[in-house]
C-alpha cells in the first residue's frame, strides 16, 4: 500500500532517503535499502510523500553541512591568524595565509571595498614570486666544487686531490710502478 504521509514511509523508504540525502548514488541507496534501483525511481516519480521527504532530508543535510563548515572556518581562521603572527614562518607562507584571508572576506563581503580581483591576483603573483625568491636565497647553498675541477685554493691540483673533503691521500707516485716488459 503506497505511503501518503512522511510518517507512513516504510523503513526501506526511510533508509533510501537517508542514503540519497547524504550523498549516495541511486544504486548504493537501493542496495542499502534492500531494493532494486528502479524502485527508487518509481517512488520518486509516483509518491509525493517520498519526494517531499527526500527534499526535506536534502535540506536538513545541507544545513548540517553548513553548520560543520562554520565550525571548521573558526578553526581555520585561528590557524591563519597563528601563521600571520608567527615571525618564524617563511614570508611565502605568511603571504599565502594573508591572501587566503583576503579572498575569504571578498567572497563573503564583496561590497567591503577590497582590491579588485585582478589587482590582488597581480599582487599575489608579484608578492608570491618575491617571497619564493627570498626563501630560495635563504635556503640556497653554494654549489659544491666538482671533484675533477681545479681546486679553488689555487694550488693547480684537482679538488679531489687537494682540499676535497673525501680526498684520498697520495701515497705513491704511479710512475714508479710502470714496467717496461718481462724480467
Amino acid at each position: 500500500m503506497p505511503a501518503n504521509n512522511q510518517h507512513e514511509l516504510s523503513p526501506q523508504q526511510r533508509i533510501a532517503i537517508h542514503a540519497l540525502a547524504t550523498g549516495s548514488d541511486v544504486t548504493t541507496a537501493a542496495a542499502q535499502a534492500g531494493i532494486h534501483r528502479t524502485t527508487l525511481h518509481t517512488w520518486t516519480r509516483t509518491l509525493p510523500a517520498f519526494r517531499a521527504a527526500l527534499r526535506q532530508a536534502h535540506a536538513n543535510h545541507a544545513e548540517a553541512l553548513q553548520d560543520q563548515l562554520r565550525n571548521m572556518s573558526n578553526s581555520a581562521t585561528a590557524v591563519l591568524k597563528g601563521i600571520l603572527e608567527n615571525e618564524k614562518a617563511s614570508e611565502s607562507v605568511r603571504l599565502r595565509a594573508a591572501l587566503a584571508v583576503i579572498r575569504a572576506v571578498e567572497a563573503t563581503h564583496p561590497d567591503r571595498g577590497l582590491p579588485a580581483t585582478a589587482d590582488y591576483e597581480r599582487f599575489m603573483n608579484v608578492g608570491l614570486q618575491a617571497g619564493l625568491e627570498a626563501a630560495a636565497l635563504q635556503q640556497a647553498e653554494p654549489e659544491p666544487t666538482p671533484r675533477n675541477a681545479p681546486c679553488p685554493c689555487g694550488s693547480g691540483a684537482k679538488f679531489k686531490r687537494c682540499c676535497g673533503a673525501s680526498a684520498p691521500p697520495v701515497l705513491h707516485n704511479s710512475s714508479q710502478f710502470i714496467t717496461t716488459g718481462p724480467n
